[in-house]
């Protein structure tokens, strides 16, 4: 990953929305995406980073600038034609590079990108022929398997001067291209952990807007904990509460037998007053305790004196 990327939050922004739609975002998952999200936000907000850092597409191209020098005469293949194999075509659009083609699995994507940046389009099955005539490729697919493999790669070398380098950069997860086409000669492979590597120690200046967006992550973990610590309190408070509320109405009801009172006498809103504010009173204290206080400390005690234990009734644990 790219240090202060912002295409990662918006990503993670664009799961979390999905997972509410489709109902799988519950607490605690939900309160875990929150903190991830404003950690992000405040880390573009407060620190200069962003300054600093580049798009994984972007520093893809970089990372071929560096080693071919000029890109304008180099030709290029994009392997992808979603998102992010979109951002690199543009990225090497940006850097002069004249000779774009454009490869996907679903045709019209590809001749959609390769259409907006003057590049062209190359059939999905024409992948081996189109290895052989590039100088660099940017592989970016969501495959859940290799796009090229040992034998690919090797069959189109043969189709090339040996000579010719051929500089492949695969920012694809899970991997497009098979980490050993490596040992493959006139093959330089790149993933992305080598590209974020490379990425960081370009970062000049930004050590110590690194070191300020990790204390805003820390931070964000800190609240976090504590929420987290403070959840079977909070549950505990609530269900203390709900017991009470249930004892207060059951005596008050069987007060009203003994009198011979109706339930919607004087009397019983009279008692239904003084017990409330009784309950409230009571309870003002413990419930203060138990959302300020050590909740490792006050948790076992409260729900041993009070009887109400969230994890008892099939709640998640922790040691």
């Amino acid at each position: 990953m790219i240090v202060g990327e912002r295409q990662i939050l918006g990503q993670v922004r664009a799961a979390f929305s999905a997972a509410g739609q489709g109902g799988f975002m519950k607490s605690p998952l939900s309160r875990v995406f929150h903190s991830a999200l404003r950690a992000g936000r405040r880390v573009h907000r407060e620190t200069g980073i962003g300054q600093h850092s580049r798009s994984v597409s972007r520093a893809a191209v970089q990372m071929a600038r560096g080693i071919f020098g000029n890109l304008e005469d180099c030709s290029a293949l994009v392997v992808g034609a979603g998102d992010a194999g979109r951002m690199v075509a543009r990225a090497l659009s940006d850097a002069g590079v004249r000779h774009i083609r454009v490869t996907n699995r679903t045709s019209w994507r590809a001749e959609e990108v390769a259409k907006e940046l003057g590049g062209v389009s190359v059939p999905f099955q024409d992948l081996t022929s189109a290895l052989a005539e590039s100088d660099l490729v940017i592989s970016s697919t969501g495959s859940p398997g290799y796009v090229a493999d040992y034998g690919m790669v090797s069959e189109s070398l043969a189709n090339r001067a040996a000579s010719d380098p051929l500089l492949m950069i695969d920012i694809a997860v899970p991997r497009d291209i098979d980490p050993a086409v490596a040992d493959l000669g006139p093959v330089r492979l790149f993933d992305i952990d080598a590209l974020g590597m490379a990425a960081e120690t370009n970062l000049d200046g930004a050590t110590g807007e690194v070191h300020r967006a990790n204390g805003i992550v820390e931070a964000e973990l800190d609240r976090f904990t504590k929420w987290w610590n403070s959840s079977d309190t909070m549950e505990l408070a609530i269900a203390m509460r709900r017991r009470a509320e249930a004892l207060r109405r059951r005596e008050v009801a069987h007060t009203l037998r003994l009198l011979g009172e109706d339930e919607e006498s004087e009397m019983a809103a009279r008692l239904d007053a003084m017990t409330s504010a009784l309950v409230n009173k009571l309870l003002h204290q413990p419930t203060a305790e138990l959302r300020t206080g050590d909740s490792k400390t006050l948790f076992p005690v409260a729900s041993r004196m009070f009887g109400d234990n969230p994890r008892g009734r099939g709640r998640r644990g922790r040691s």
